[in-house]
């Protein structure tokens, strides 16, 4: 049985933050860069140090409509949809990262 990350990896939310996604979208952070995660904002935290991280929920918010659904032709993974796109990952938060990438550079977010 796959297991499902709970946010953004490191990679993944610096990628996020070089688009120019908004770091107050983030309901998590890496602390100090290391691989502790923490849920929720402080705001006395520091920018420099901390890295937001997204969660599936956080990263769907971002999204104009779409739909997430298992993929039924594979029971490990995930399709994400955006009018006629379509990403398919093992993980529904590399599913999203990936959309919200392509929505970017096409300019529809």
């Amino acid at each position: 049985m796959m297991k499902n990350k709970i946010c953004t990896s490191l990679e993944q939310s610096k990628k996020l933050i070089e688009l120019g996604i908004d770091k107050k979208t983030s309901d998590m952070f890496y602390w100090h860069g290391e691989d502790i995660i923490k849920i929720g904002g402080d705001e006395s935290q520091s920018d420099i140090f901390d890295i937001p991280a997204w969660s599936l929920t956080a990263l769907l918010k971002l999204m104009p409509k779409f739909s997430l659904e298992k993929d039924i032709s594979n029971n490990e993974g995930y399709q994400l949809h955006y009018n006629y796109n379509t990403t398919y990952y093992d993980d529904p938060v590399d599913a999203a990262v990936e959309m919200i990438c392509w929505l970017k550079k096409y300019k529809k977010l």
